[in-house]
């Protein structure tokens, strides 16, 4: 018997929408590998595919293996996602495009979550006034952004940084930088020199 379209999506959802409440439910709230960090993105972008049908493309570019066991604050990458979608692709009715790649420079690794959604510059200039003052992050829409700075300040002090300009395809660009990573320490804290 041939499993028709509709139920097969059905299928692949529930088995996704599984995993990802796994993960985001997972009992140890501090580290995971950059790997698990990437295949829960992954997992959330293919849900997102599926809900948005063929009005959104995901370009997603492999990050090198040799970071893949790298240990990350949870939850970094996969809100970056999703305020991509809510925030800058769910009017889009064709055409849209999420884009996620890493960059290796020296010691340090650069995410970037990209999307040609209708980000203006006055939404892009309040966020990057928003991440530089601590006292503007108690809230608002971007709780994500404010959640995720501030633990990657708190693991790797100026060696981490969350930061949002307009991306090459037009719209939002969120990047991470984590620096010194030239040993990776079993604890997941400290990974400079």
């Amino acid at each position: 018997m041939i499993t028709p379209p509709s139920a097969l999506s059905a299928l692949e959802m529930s088995d996704l929408l599984g995993q990802y409440m796994r993960y985001i439910t997972n009992p140890n709230p501090g580290y995971a590998t950059l790997r698990d960090e990437i295949l829960h993105s992954s997992q959330y972008m293919r849900i997102q595919q599926i809900r948005f049908a063929n009005r959104i493309e995901i370009r997603e570019e492999a990050c090198p293996e040799s970071l893949l066991d790298l240990r990350v604050p949870r939850l970094i990458l996969q809100p970056l996602i999703e305020n991509a979608f809510e925030h800058g692709l769910k009017q889009r009715m064709e055409g849209g495009i999420l884009y996620l790649h890493y960059r290796c420079e020296a010691d340090a690794l650069e995410i970037f979550v990209e999307d040609n959604g209708s980000a203006t510059d006055e939404t892009i200039a309040r966020v990057q006034g928003m991440l530089a003052d601590e006292h503007l992050m108690a809230g608002g829409e971007t709780v994500a952004l404010a959640n995720i700075t501030r633990r990657l300040r708190l693991i790797y002090g100026e060696d981490g940084i969350l930061q949002v300009f307009r991306s090459a395809l037009g719209g939002f660009c969120a990047k991470i930088r984590i620096g010194g990573i030239i040993q990776n320490d079993p604890s997941g804290v400290d990974r400079r020199r």
